[in-house]
């Protein structure tokens, strides 16, 4: 039989040595990427994800490779599974900014019918958002509302008689009410209504003439509906299950519109391994499904997140995590991509008295330039 003192000389030896394990796990991480090339680089293909009912992730949740469902505690009631509302203590409010750069290729059909022609193109994101949560004996309830505002470079295309250029800029708003009951001290159930809207509009350039060419103007408004439970199976092990509905309406000037529906499901597990060591691991699997009917794009995706979160020191967290996801993608001009790309994640957070802050990083290999995503959050607890 192991001592008392064995065993904290046991822990302690662990939490000396955990942050060069996990270190060198992030290094790994760094690797991947370069050895896992994606299948595919189309830019509408990664951007499709990121489109109609995404509304952002927590730094904390960024720097675990993206997973969420089994987590709790802080942002994630708002951001996360709703079913981590039901476990909340205290009152929060939280501010939550993030900086995305999307990479890619598009594809045009060739005037000339040589098949199709392509450009490089990317886009720049930035969102800002606020929030809080106010707890019950019955669980709690939470308001959140974030903006994005997005500058998409197409590039440039050649049509025959003049070369084409094409930008966008998007501005974007969703609100969030979320709601949760917990069912005795291990069961919470969790919904989440989201209304998102935003608009596109696309400025097309002859760049053979220096002139302008009539625009495009897109406009979507959608209702999200989340549903999660999560579930404490010990002192060591959470259990997370969650979903969406998407439903809304996708609206272009003098051309298509329609339904642009979305739905997701994704399941996941928090686990310690030892109650005495400052270490989570966080497991998520997920399927997602997004079409838009009246422009004929169908995305089928499926994500696997991995996250570990280590205290090296009192209050101060280091976080890593990677993540997978394999799709196809088909638009109308019969363009379709099936890209499975990788990615890594680093973060850290930091707890002083009741203010936490966060910092999440994720790249994801795109067999271009990638995607870059950085996340900031600072949470008020009182």
């Amino acid at each position: 039989m192991y001592s008392i003192r064995s065993m904290r000389e046991f822990t302690n030896m662990n939490r000396k040595w955990m942050p060069i394990f996990i270190l060198g796990a992030l290094s790994v991480l760094w690797l991947t990427p370069m050895a896992v090339q994606a299948q595919g680089n189309d830019f509408n293909a990664h951007y499709h994800r990121y489109l109609f009912y995404n509304l952002g992730m927590s730094a904390r949740s960024a720097g675990m490779g993206g997973a969420y469902s089994a987590l709790r505690g802080g942002e994630l009631g708002l951001l996360g599974n709703p079913a981590s509302l039901g476990f909340l203590e205290n009152r929060l409010a939280i501010l939550k900014g993030d900086l995305d750069e999307i990479s890619g290729s598009t594809s045009l059909p060739s005037p000339n019918a040589r098949g199709f022609d392509s450009s490089t193109s990317d886009s720049n994101i930035w969102s800002i958002g606020a929030g809080g949560a106010y707890p019950f004996e019955w669980g709690a309830l939470g308001l959140n509302y974030n903006y994005r505002d997005d500058d998409r470079d197409i590039g440039s295309f050649d049509r025959g008689t003049f070369d084409m250029g094409m930008s966008s800029e998007v501005s974007r708003h969703d609100i969030s009410l979320s709601a949760a009951y917990r069912y005795m001290d291990e069961l919470s159930f969790g919904y989440r209504y989201s209304y998102i809207d935003w608009n596109m509009d696309t400025n097309i350039t002859d760049l053979t003439n220096f002139g302008s060419l009539p625009g495009v103007e897109e406009e979507f408004s959608g209702h999200r509906n989340q549903f999660g439970v999560q579930y404490s199976v010990n002192e060591t092990l959470m259990l997370g299950l969650d979903g969406y509905l998407g439903l809304g309406d996708w609206d272009v000037n003098g051309g298509s519109s329609g339904d642009a529906d979305s739905w997701a499901v994704r399941a996941g597990a928090a686990w310690n391994p030892l109650i005495d060591l400052p270490l989570l691991i966080a497991f998520d699997v997920k399927y997602e499904n997004r079409e838009f009917t009246g422009g004929g794009t169908e995305d089928d995706l499926w994500g696997l997140h991995l996250g570990a979160e280590y205290e090296v020191i009192e209050n101060l967290y280091l976080r890593a995590g990677y993540l997978f996801e394999d799709f196809d993608y088909t638009e109308n001009s019969g363009f379709g991509a099936s890209p499975s790309v990788s990615g890594f994640s680093g973060g850290l957070g930091y707890m002083y008295e009741a203010i936490s802050l966060d910092y999440g990083f994720l790249y994801t290999d795109t067999g271009g330039d990638g995607d870059f995503m950085h996340v900031f959050g600072l949470v008020y607890e009182f």
